[in-house]
């Protein structure tokens, strides 16, 4: 997290090579068991939301990560957000149920 004037950005790097997540059971998502190489650009990620369109966090979840947020934000839910990477992550529509309003994803 990084709050940067008027805009707080959400920076979530979660694409190392070899990164792998799990289905909330501890088991591997079909999409790691593909073999894909994140190097593939548009074709891989769009082959890999194909074979499991269900949104997920790569890292954390707005709970974890509820402090980082208010801190960067100064506590003011108007502030600007830009969510760098947010592939299907839920974690801007529980930003926005919690009150942050202006948020734009990328």
């Amino acid at each position: 997290l990084q709050a940067s004037s008027q805009r707080l950005v959400l920076a979530v790097a979660a694409m190392a090579v070899g990164a792998s997540s799990d289905n909330g059971q501890g088991q591997k998502r079909k999409s790691d068991e593909v073999g894909y190489d994140y190097g593939n650009g548009a074709d891989y990620w769009n082959k890999r939301y194909k074979a499991d369109p269900k949104p997920f966090e790569w890292l954390e979840s707005f709970t974890e990560l509820e402090s980082l947020i208010k801190e960067a934000s100064g506590g003011k839910q108007d502030a600007a957000i830009l969510h760098i990477g947010c592939g299907n992550s839920p974690l801007p529509e529980a930003m926005y149920d919690h009150g942050y309003k202006d948020i734009t994803n990328i």
